[in-house]
């Protein structure tokens, strides 16, 4: 987290300001898809907002969006365009009342929260609206229907229902243009008799269950193990260590014994009496001064 709000920081930083606002703050969106599931993984709404910035979009650039009061952030994130999978998280920040700011450096993105609705009995409720400064040329919002819900109504009503991976039912609406500053709402209502979660139901493998990453996806490959690298590292000094240190004593062991037999020998040698001066052990009288050994 704390890493995360310095590069966010960092970034602003190389924004140049004009009259108190941020260069590149995007006044547009070529799409953006609105998708809320509710009942999927926690009691509550999760709401999936996906967008696709102007092909011309100068980067980094600043994107703001509406973020209802009671909403709990759960990830921003750069997506892939091949699969939809979220990449890394983007730094973000608390923009004006009841939005949310963040930077970006790549034309997709993806914000996801959760939202409660209301509970009476075994009806649930759940209103939501779309309400901002930014334009957006393709707005579609598609609604995924709970695996347990009973009597599910919109309004209004959606254009098609399509059944998806894992069986789950989506009413979607068709794509419309909202100019800055017109709202759009839809209202749900079911009930659920019992309380049965949509992702405890689905098989792992199911696609729809696929696209919610609430984390990026870790880099392909083998991931290092720093912790056993460590140890084997350092394991490997600490025998080094040992060795150099069997191999210095045994080298002064040597070198002490060496000069113990030199001084031994120096002290057995035989020596003329008169002049002191070393002979030959089997000399039995000095060859200088003719004295008897």
């Amino acid at each position: 987290m704390k890493r995360n709000i310095l590069i966010f920081l960092f970034i602003l930083l190389l924004i140049p300001a004009e009259k108190g606002e941020a260069k590149n703050e995007i006044s547009a969106m070529e799409s953006l898809t609105i998708e809320l599931w509710p009942d999927y993984d926690r009691p509550s709404v999760l709401v999936l907002l996906t967008g696709q910035l102007p092909a011309d979009t100068q980067f980094p650039a600043t994107v703001i969006i509406p973020l209802p009061e009671n909403a709990q952030l759960n990830a921003i994130a750069r997506i892939d365009d091949r699969d939809g999978i979220m990449k890394d998280d983007i730094p973000s920040a608390p923009g004006p009342s009841n939005m949310l700011m963040f930077i970006t450096t790549d034309l997709q993105f993806r914000v996801e929260y959760y939202m409660p609705y209301i509970v009476n009995g075994s009806q649930r409720l759940f209103d939501y609206t779309w309400l901002s400064d930014i334009a957006v040329n393709n707005l579609q919002l598609k609604i995924q229907q709970p695996k347990a819900a009973k009597s599910f109504n919109i309004k209004p009503a959606a254009m098609d229902i399509m059944t998806g991976g894992g069986g789950l039912t989506y009413h979607t609406f068709p794509p419309k243009t909202v100019l800055p500053g017109q709202s759009f709402s839809v209202h749900l209502e079911y009930e659920m008799t019992t309380i049965q979660l949509s992702a405890n139901i689905l098989p792992l493998q199911s696609s729809d269950a696929q696209m919610l990453v609430s984390s990026p996806q870790p880099a392909t490959g083998t991931p290092t193990n720093w912790t056993t690298l460590i140890i084997i590292v350092g394991g490997f000094l600490v025998l080094i260590g040992l060795v150099w240190l069997i191999m210095s004593r045994r080298s002064q062991v040597d070198t002490h014994e060496r000069h113990s037999q030199k001084t031994k020998k120096q002290l057995l040698a035989k020596f003329c009496h008169d002049l002191g001066e070393p002979v030959d052990e089997t000399d039995k009288w000095c060859g200088q001064c003719g004295q008897n050994l």
